[in-house]
């Protein structure tokens, strides 16, 4: 974490990830990374996130996976005042100019001592799968999470 003045303004991380479907044979995908990720406070309200990685694709039928996920994302958050709401965009370019996944998130905090949120959540572009990663795909996703603490890296 970078603390100044006794003031949380950002924190900075090295790490190693994997990520896999979870199949089998032909229908198995998976790569890791090792990725470097940082994120810078404004305020106690906005935030801006940026990760980089450097990739290992391991799977023989995801060779091309970089061109549809990119090598990091950019980030902006906002949480409300009172703590209720909290708003995140996402890019994340990929091969080709202009080319980008976007992903708008809007979360409601369900309780005042927990972390838990209801979403909505809009996804555009391509390599949200690992199966169909390079296939366009736009939805709308709404559900339950657990998200980290605002101030959080994660």
């Amino acid at each position: 974490y970078i603390i100044r003045d006794n003031k949380l303004m950002g924190a900075g991380f090295i790490e190693l990830e994997h990520e896999s479907n979870g199949s089998d044979g032909e229908d198995s995908r998976s790569w890791n990374m090792l990725t470097f990720s940082g994120k810078y406070f404004f305020n106690l309200q906005t935030a801006l996130g940026l990760k980089v990685w450097i990739p290992f694709v391991d799977g023989g039928e995801n060779k091309d996976l970089l061109d549809y996920r990119g090598l990091g994302t950019a980030s902006v958050n906002y949480i409300t005042k009172n703590r209720k709401w909290w708003f995140t965009a996402e890019i994340n370019p990929r091969k080709g100019f202009g080319n980008m996944n976007t992903t708008l998130t809007a979360s409601f905090k369900i309780s005042d001592k927990a972390n838990q949120y209801l979403y909505a959540r809009f996804y555009d572009g391509k390599g949200e799968s690992l199966l169909d990663y390079n296939k366009y795909t736009m939805n709308i996703r709404v559900g339950f999470c657990i998200k980290p603490d605002f101030n959080s890296i994660f």
